[in-house]
């Protein structure tokens, strides 16, 4: 999978991090390496070390709604002209085995990550019961969907809930890309 070949949920991708979906047909991804041609995500091997806001202006809209698979990057790539440290910045700079096109994910990508870190294969949602993977956090989770001026989606890897959270609030961030 690594050096191009098929992958599965589960593997090592490209970018070094855990293949976590693979689409059933290519999606876009504008911005990330694969364009149009886009099949899998990978999340980063590990979180940022530390809880963080969403960007550094809290206070306005940045036009950042988008939250369909694929459109994570798009949305990171249109915040962070405008962030200069938070959750969109810190995913925006992240480079891992010489891949730079790493992002926050979207709404519904960040749901995806939940699914394979709550290990509930072939769920619509990661709601409910499970058990919480090796390596991610029970805590909630930063997407690069933003609700409104003040206000992004995030997810809770414990109990699967989705929320929109103040920018401000303190979140894990785990970089995602699209290959």
């Amino acid at each position: 999978c690594a050096q191009g070949g098929t992958c599965a949920i589960g593997d090592t991708g490209p970018g070094g991090g855990i293949v976590f979906y693979v689409a059933s047909t290519n999606f876009t991804s504008t911005g990330s390496d694969c364009g149009t041609e886009c099949k899998y995500l990978e999340a980063a091997p590990t979180d940022h070390p530390t809880q963080i806001a969403w960007c550094s202006d809290t206070t306005s809209a940045l036009g950042t709604t988008a939250t369909a698979v694929g459109t994570g990057m798009a949305n990171t790539t249109t915040a962070d002209g405008t962030c200069t440290s938070g959750a969109i910045q810190t995913a925006a700079d992240y480079t891992n085995n010489g891949k730079t096109d790493w992002h926050l994910p979207s709404k519904d990508e960040l749901n995806e990550l939940c699914k394979y870190a709550r290990t509930r294969e072939g769920q619509t949602s990661c709601q409910g019961t499970g058990t919480t993977r090796t390596g991610f956090s029970t805590g909630i989770y930063w997407s690069s969907s933003e609700d409104g001026a003040g206000t992004a989606r995030s997810r809770s890897f414990s109990t699967g809930l989705a929320y929109f959270s103040l920018k401000t609030n303190p979140h894990y961030v785990r970089p995602v890309r699209a290959f």
